[in-house]
Formats: structure tokens, C-alpha cells, sequence
């Protein structure tokens, strides 16, 4: 006899599904639980090369969003799973994550020749432990992406691992898998998967935020002020994760919120609509 009848209904089956979830919080390791943050350093000017706080967030304009996000993530978690180290420990200091990135930064500058942007990989665990590591900032490919739209709604109500920026990443990876999408694509492959909510309501990628421009509805993308934004992203309320470059491009005025349909974005994308990867490592101003 199953565990479950099909007779039991929507509600049953959400409040089982969320059950699970529970149940698999509690089990995690505080190694699967640490908070993790990309950014994209650009190379300093001359004036500031001698360092300071000054020189770290120079060529980084959304470093203060970047540990604005760590900290609420911390509480968001600490909330969420009561069992978890978060609930235990404070959340990092700034001071502590600016001397670990000034090291890290000046190591990897005493081995280059030349002044260059770095990719800068920021993960945040227990005790306080920081682990930074750096990079070259990869050439950015020619080759056209291709994006498969996931075959089912993604639940986020209920769920912190998909509103909070982690190492647990389960049901992003799950997705991918699902779509055979690969970070290392060759021509025809796909690349990244686009979500949306139990309403249709499109949210996120698994690795970005999005945005639409529709270029024959300009108006659609008015606000109150009468001015018109050409890029639209979703919003908070549809379930997404609250990415530093879409806070950045919101307070910029380079694109404004609102809700893109999935049926909507399906009749329209071929002849009037464009999708945008807001994601900074591949340098998307």
C-alpha cells in the first residue's frame, strides 16, 4: 500500500512536501550551510594602490551590498532553522571579511604583472571562518546561450535556501540536472535553466536574476514619474533570490520591477522580447 494516496488532495500533499523539507534541514551539516557571495573587483587606480579600506571597495561598487547580504541572510536562517550554527553565532563582521579580502587581494596582486579585474569568491561558515578565493576574470564568449524554461513551478514559499544566498544549493542543481545544462557549454547546449512560480509567474535563472524588454511595449515599462525603463525584472513577491547586481541596477534606475507571465513571455519573446542574465560575473551592466 503507498505511503500516500493520490486521494489525499493538494493541501495534504503541499503540507507533506513541506514536512520533507523540514526533515531535511534538520539533517544538514554545517558544512552544507555556509553563505557564499561572487564579486567582480575591477583594477584600482594609482592614487589608492597603497590600500585601506578605500582600495578594497574601489573597483567594487557593490561590495557594501554584498556584506549588507550576509548579514541579513545570517538572520534569515538563523530564523528559519532554529537548529542550525546561524541560530548559535552571531553573524561576521564587516571588519573581519575586509582584512580577509585585503590579504587575499594583495597576495594575488604580488603574482601578477599587470593590473587586471579579479573575480573575488567569498564563502562564510561556522566560527566565523572565511574562505577567499581569486581569480582572473574569464574572457566573456560570443557564442549565443541557450536557456531552457523548466517544465514545472518552483514552490519557494516555505523554503529559505531559495530566497538566501548558500552553499545548499539542491533545487537549483536538481534543475540543471533536469535540463542538462552545463556551465561549460559547446554550440546547442544548454547553459541555464529560467523558473517560474506555482502562479506562472517567471523569478530567476538557477545562477541569475532576469529581466524582459519588450521592445514594441515601451509603455508597459513606465513608472510613476512617466519615465521609461526598458528592462523589467520580477518581483521580490514572486519568489526569487534578492541578487546584489538587480538591487544595484534597481537603485541605478536601469530597470524597474514588475510581473512577467510565463504565457506572456511565450507568445511574445519570439517577436518582441528580449531576456537579460542579471549576473555580474559575466559582466552584465
Amino acid at each position: 500500500m503507498p505511503l500516500l494516496s493520490a486521494s489525499l488532495g493538494k493541501e495534504a500533499m503541499d503540507n507533506f512536501h513541506r514536512l520533507r523539507k523540514i526533515q531535511d534541514r534538520k539533517k544538514l551539516k554545517n558544512e552544507e550551510l555556509q553563505f557564499h557571495e561572487t564579486a567582480v573587483r575591477s583594477p584600482p587606480s594609482q592614487v589608492l594602490e597603497d590600500g585601506g579600506p578605500d582600495a578594497i571597495s574601489h573597483g567594487m561598487p557593490t561590495l557594501d551590498l554584498h556584506l549588507a547580504r550576509l548579514s541579513i541572510g545570517h538572520q534569515a536562517m538563523a530564523s528559519a532553522i532554529p537548529e542550525s550554527w546561524c541560530a548559535k553565532e552571531s553573524a561576521i563582521g564587516s571588519d573581519s571579511i575586509m582584512n580577509a579580502l585585503d590579504s587575499t587581494i594583495r597576495s594575488h596582486r604580488a603574482g601578477s604583472t599587470a593590473a587586471h579585474s579579479l573575480r573575488v569568491r567569498l564563502t562564510v561558515g561556522p566560527s566565523h571562518a572565511v574562505s577567499l578565493v581569486t581569480s582572473d576574470m574569464p574572457s566573456v564568449s560570443q557564442m549565443k546561450l541557450l536557456v531552457s524554461i523548466d517544465d514545472r513551478p518552483t514552490t519557494y514559499q516555505g523554503d529559505p535556501f531559495l530566497l538566501t544566498k548558500t552553499t545548499h544549493r539542491t533545487h537549483y542543481d536538481h534543475t540543471r540536472l533536469r535540463h542538462g545544462a552545463t556551465y561549460e557549454p559547446k554550440e546547442g547546449d544548454i547553459f541555464d535553466v529560467l523558473m517560474y512560480n506555482e502562479s506562472r509567474q517567471i523569478t530567476e535563472t538557477t545562477i541569475s536574476n532576469v529581466a524582459v524588454r519588450r521592445k514594441r511595449q515601451p509603455a508597459f515599462s513606465k513608472d510613476e514619474n512617466g519615465l521609461i525603463y526598458p528592462w523589467i525584472t520580477p518581483r521580490l513577491s514572486c519568489g526569487l533570490l534578492n541578487g546584489v547586481r538587480r538591487q544595484f541596477l534597481l537603485k541605478q534606475h536601469e530597470i524597474v520591477e514588475g510581473i512577467i507571465m510565463l504565457d506572456d513571455l511565450l507568445t511574445n519573446i519570439r517577436q518582441s522580447s528580449d531576456l537579460l542574465s542579471i549576473l555580474v560575473i559575466i559582466g552584465v551592466e
